[in-house]
């Protein structure tokens, strides 16, 4: 799905991005006027939201890659593996304190305003605001209470300086808190005295809520382990020469030649001093095309490590850039490449064996 998470500009430098669930949520929101003013006004709050993250990230010397928005929140793609459990800490919390604050001002100005349509409507801007910084505060991934839970383990308690450790126990709270929201998305619809459309809303906000902590939860688990598998991993297991480096001048029908017992190794090309991997969908897609193409004309830039990086560098890479691969270069030239299906197969068996 994530060719539906469209890059709809850049705020800072840094490229905002809007995940396919909340694109989806747009389109569901369609069937009523009023829930559609509601989610475009919950974007606009999670973008403040999101940009108080990449701030305060930036302030760090931490780069931001991209920004993530997502229904109740956002994720800000930065390199963690620089990230302390008090700069977590820092970065973590300044989100919904911006939401809070926001809020606040919204709140006195309400109470100076007469009764009408500009009342109602920064009174739901306030509501919007602190909705989105108590739900945040929510000691559940992918929630930024998650994060400052996990942080504060790591920082006050000896037994969770591991970030694994700590991110297992949140993962377990994390998942008490998607079954909570999942019930009471149920019990929503069968609440006594509430009009239908309230209650109809009540329980779509909550099972929003239950989604999103489950599947950023598994994500976010995923990731840690992940991490601390790499570890264990040697550059050799997941390290390939077969591929194809090609001209990006060539036609896209060029690569037949490449193809052996059917299948197609990876193809990369060089353009710009960056290398781009074609995938065999690209491929195809390219073929129903009545002009021939080149093969510049598709591709996705993928990272490029040089100096002895480690798995987890390059597992960090690829995650950031959100790429396909990665190519490892021994001085101008390319000592080997790697794919994210294959480093995924190579976790997954250590995984396992080991855990």
């Amino acid at each position: 799905m994530a060719g539906f998470s469209p890059v709809i500009g850049k705020i800072f430098g840094i490229p905002l991005q809007l995940h396919w669930t909340f694109v989806l949520l747009l389109i569901f929101s369609l069937i009523s006027p009023a829930l559609f003013a509601y989610i475009v006004l919950l974007f606009a709050f999670v973008t403040i939201h999101e940009i108080a993250h990449s701030v305060t990230a930036k302030r760090n010397g931490i780069g931001v890659k991209r920004i993530v928005l997502y229904p109740l929140g956002g994720g800000s793609l930065i390199d963690m593996n620089k990230v302390t459990p008090e700069l977590e800490f820092r970065i973590s919390i300044v989100g919904p304190l911006s939401n809070i604050f926001m809020g606040g001002i919204l709140g006195i100005i309400v109470i100076f305003l007469p009764s009408g349509y500009i009342h109602s409507f920064v009174q739901l801007l306030f509501l919007v605001n602190i909705l989105l910084g108590a739900l945040n505060i929510i000691p559940a991934f992918p929630l930024d209470g998650g994060r400052i839970l996990r942080s504060f383990l790591q920082s006050r308690y000896k037994r969770f300086r591991d970030q694994s450790d700590a991110t297992f126990l949140v993962s377990k709270i994390s998942s008490a808190f998607a079954f909570g929201s999942f019930a009471l998305a149920i019990i929503s619809l069968f609440l006594p005295g509430p009009s239908e459309s309230y209650r109809f809303l009540l329980s779509f906000s909550f099972l929003i809520v239950a989604f999103y902590i489950y599947a950023g939860n598994k994500a976010e688990l995923y990731s840690s382990y992940a991490n601390k598998l790499a570890d264990r991993v040697k550059i050799g297991d997941i390290l390939s020469k077969d591929y194809v480096l090609v001209e990006g001048s060539d036609p896209v029908s060029e690569l037949h030649k490449y193809a052996k017992d059917g299948v197609l190794k990876p193809v990369l090309y060089k353009n710009s001093g960056k290398y781009f991997m074609v995938s065999k969908v690209q491929i195809s897609l390219s073929q129903k095309r009545s002009s021939a193409p080149k093969i510049s004309d598709f591709g996705t830039e993928i990272p490029a490590l040089s100096h002895n990086p480690s798995v987890k560098d390059i597992l960090n890479a690829i995650w950031l850039e959100q790429a396909p691969g990665a190519v490892v270069l021994k001085g101008a030239s390319i000592r080997g490449l790697v794919t994210r299906q294959h480093l995924e197969y190579v976790l997954a068996l250590h995984s396992s064996q080991k855990l």
